[in-house]
């Protein structure tokens, strides 16, 4: 008899829900059935972005007035990154992470191979730090998932990292989400093992990259809120044609109003992850406000394109990246508790801040071994 798998996909702010996104989770290909998409040829993109005409309708970088790409078009995509180990990463890497950072994760190429292959890059989804510490007085979202609050978000320290994203459950429910950063990630690392379904599929895989050049203020944070808050109760869209870009630029002249195709339509009450973190950074004035937030995709945020931030913010130059979990054994090893079924993580227990090269701590807050305290203003 096959061996039960492990369960490493149900962090502990879900657990007890009667819906997570895991009981109504498809992959990204069977999202774009019906939207004329799974229709093309599978030989064309069956090596997903690495596939040999990948990228072909991404804007060309001198025209591009969102991210221009910088890995060539039609050839495996280049990362600038770095591999963390499980210790690592969690020891060296979350400790850094403030409001506003990017988080990325990788679906598998197995499940994505025309999203992959459309937007050239690994990378399928996009969210976005929130550290309630970095401002206790303006950012107070509760934790939420599956469009239910979590009754003991208060007990997750205000200094821990979580990510604000928007993810995939049905056509009824909020798919805003805001949850711990090292219980999020860990679940959706550990995927592979979870089903046998998923036996012959990449392992997921996360990154983080830190927002710099940025004056984390009152009103940065304010718009944040906001933002969080304007998302919050927006259900999911997925739609294949955000990722058609190539002359998309022509649109805003006369008798090229053709060309509007191309451009995601707009669905009041429904929003994907990338246009989610659009918003926020046009809302803290990061982004032009003459963008089009539903046209942004999660490879604009990685390292293969330069997204135009203003007024002198960047994104690292680094992608600080960890691969997921691809047996029982290494799961184990990096850490996963078989008897308890869990990872022991402690949502309770502070994390240091430790600055990011490139900027200082907020300068409201610090945090010592005895936890959080506020810092004189």
């Amino acid at each position: 008899a096959q061996a039960p798998c492990l369960s490493l996909n149900v962090p502990r702010h879900m657990a007890g829900l009667e819906k997570t996104w895991l009981t109504v989770r498809k992959s990204y290909d069977e999202m774009t059935t019906g939207s004329g998409a799974d229709r093309v040829p599978s030989c064309l993109y069956e090596k997903g972005e690495n596939s040999c005409l990948s990228g072909a309708c991404i804007e060309v970088p001198c025209c591009d007035a969102y991210a221009p790409n910088q890995s060539c078009r039609f050839i495996k995509p280049s990362y600038n990154e770095k591999t963390y180990s499980y210790e690592e990463f969690y020891r060296d890497v979350m400790p850094k992470l403030h409001t506003g950072d990017i988080y990325l994760g990788g679906y598998p190429r197995s499940g994505n191979k025309i999203g992959a292959f459309a937007t050239h890059s690994r990378w399928s989804h996009v969210g976005m730090i929130y550290r309630r510490s970095d401002c206790p007085e303006i950012l107070k979202t509760k934790c939420v998932s599956a469009g239910e609050d979590i009754d003991w978000s208060d007990q997750i320290h205000a200094s821990r990292p979580l990510i604000a994203e928007v993810v995939q459950y049905d056509d009824q429910t909020p798919g805003f989400t805001l949850g711990d950063f090292e219980d999020g990630s860990k679940m959706y690392l550990g995927q592979k093992i979870d089903s046998p379904n998923y036996a012959d599929w990449e392992p997921w895989q996360v990154a983080v990259r830190f927002l710099t050049g940025v004056t984390r203020n009152t009103s940065f944070y304010q718009a944040i809120e906001e933002c969080v808050t304007r998302n919050h109760n927006d259900m999911y869209k997925y739609d294949i044609n955000v990722a058609i870009d190539l002359c998309q630029w022509m649109a805003a002249y006369p008798g090229c109003c053709c060309l509007q195709c191309e451009r995601a339509p707009a669905q009041p009450g429904f929003v994907f992850c990338a246009e989610f973190v659009g918003d926020c950074y046009q809302s803290a004035g990061l982004i032009d406000p003459d963008l089009d937030k539903a046209e942004f995709l999660p490879s604009m945020f990685d390292t293969t394109r330069a997204l135009k931030l203003l007024d002198g913010a960047e994104l690292s130059p680094t992608e600080h990246r960890l691969v997921g979990i691809d047996s029982e054994e290494e799961a184990v090893q990096a850490g996963f508790n078989q008897a308890n079924n869990n990872w022991g993580t402690d949502v309770t227990k502070a994390v240091e801040d430790v600055p990011f090269s490139g900027f200082g701590p907020p300068a409201q807050q610090n945090m010592d071994s005895g936890g959080y305290k506020r810092m004189a203003d």
